[in-house]
């Protein structure tokens, strides 16, 4: 229950529309609770020549103009916004607009905006229904006024704001935040019996039932923990075939039953109804989502048509910093177990192997005629194999680094640039 209520989390997380709407709602109750206030308490008590003094008219015609105001502004944010979109997206990939719809500070600047229009609309309805100079709101019109006046401040804000997050290197680090509190959240360690767990899935291998899946799309999660109480009640072992992230079309395989005899239709939907399916890839359970993001703006970056290869070293060091991370933290586990301490979902994992090779291997290749991406990834995978334990992770790191001598004899054979990147090879 809890991944699939993180799951829809982070896709309203990803909106621009929650926070906005919050904002507005909570300046529309502010102002009619300081209009209530002022209605019921400030009878008897004289005015500051701070706040508004003139007359209900006045009062109208000036929230109008207001209101015409802040609509344009608010207009004028929201242009702002999606030209950076639109330049972002066309140099660092169109993924990257998601972070940027995700981005709160962005959200709560935009929501600053509605709410001063919505604040406006709510002293525009109020004001229509004064009829006395007594009974004008004078606070209520004053905090209104004020509220657009810092508007002008807040202008200034949010165009430095999206100028700093528009930004390669700000992004690439953002992005590599967001992969780093992945590998920290996900992170699992377990310490059971790895022999007993190897002997249960020869015997899931030998004789299963197979369980299909029941929807198609992206795994955007799964619930491992009530897979288990599925498993105990039922009294079976089960190997899952697919893991977070994974695309699956309908009627493929996802997981495997043993004993299968234990299996029946209404044990198969139950495990389905585990996975959430969808038509994106979500960053609730997919260690490698940010990754991937990484490693597209290294990719634009080594492209002919932006050619910016500071960006692509920048990215292979975010890229370098996360796994080793990996390194240290682990991955997500492995092999889940009842109360009773028993073996009964042993879930697919993403491997330290495929964290490197996704992480180096395209970037590799989309610079393999540059010298200096493939010097500097050559130093970072020197200094990541100093810092591996798995065999796995060691000869994706070791195959990294036959590939840049393939592209050293293809690319840069007898050529100054070639002595470079043979001696950051073997020196």
């Amino acid at each position: 229950m809890f991944s699939k209520i993180y799951n829809y989390y982070q896709i309203a997380k990803s909106s621009l529309f929650y926070t906005p709407a919050l904002i507005c709602g909570l300046y529309a109750i502010l102002c009619l609770c300081l209009f209530a206030v002022e209605l019921n308490y400030s009878s008897g008590y004289g005015h500051s020549e701070l706040i508004y003094n003139g007359n209900a008219e006045d009062a109208r015609s000036i929230v109008k103009t207001l209101l015409s105001a802040m609509i344009t502004m608010t207009t004028l944010v929201i242009s702002i916004t999606m030209v950076v979109l639109s330049l972002s997206a066309s140099q660092l990939g169109p993924r990257i607009m998601k972070m940027f719809m995700s981005d709160p500070v962005t959200k709560i600047f935009i929501g600053l905006f509605f709410g001063s229009i919505s604040a406006c609309f709510v002293l525009t309805g109020i004001l229509h229904g004064i009829e006395g100079e007594d009974l004008l709101p004078r606070y209520t019109i004053s905090f209104v006024f004020l509220l657009c006046f810092s508007n002008l401040f807040i202008l200034l804000a949010y165009v430095h704001h999206i100028s700093n997050l528009s930004i390669a290197d700000n992004i690439a680090s953002r992005v590599h935040e967001e992969l780093c509190t992945n590998i920290h959240r996900l992170n699992r360690q377990t310490d059971k019996d790895a022999e007993a767990e190897k002997h249960i899935e020869a015997l899931i291998e030998e004789r299963a039932q197979i369980i299909y899946s029941g929807s198609c799309g992206y795994i955007q999660s799964i619930a491992y923990s009530r897979m288990c109480k599925i498993a105990c009640s039922n009294d079976f072992v089960m190997k899952l075939l697919c893991k977070p992230g994974d695309y699956v079309l309908e009627r493929t395989p996802i997981a495997k039953v043993y004993p299968k005899e234990q299996m029946n239709g209404e044990v198969h939907k139950e495990i389905d109804d585990c996975i959430v399916y969808g038509s994106v890839r979500t960053a609730t359970q997919d260690i490698l989502y940010a990754q991937r993001h990484l490693v597209e703006i290294g990719l634009r970056a080594l492209s002919p048509g932006i050619n910016d290869d500071y960006t692509a070293i920048i990215t292979l060091n975010k890229l370098a910093s996360s796994t080793a991370e990996v390194f240290k933290l682990g991955l997500p586990r492995f092999a889940h177990y009842d109360d009773n301490s028993d073996l009964r979902v042993i879930a697919s994992s993403v491997t330290e192997s495929e964290v490197v090779l996704n992480a180096f291997s395209q970037i590799r290749d989309a610079g393999q005629a540059k010298p200096d991406v493939l010097i500097h990834i050559v130093r970072l995978i020197k200094t990541l194999q100093e810092l591996a334990e798995n065999k796995g992770a060691k000869d994706a790191l070791a195959y990294q680094l036959l590939c840049v001598e393939d592209h050293l004899a293809v690319h840069f054979k007898d050529t100054k640039e070639g002595e470079r990147i043979a001696a950051a090879l073997h020196g």
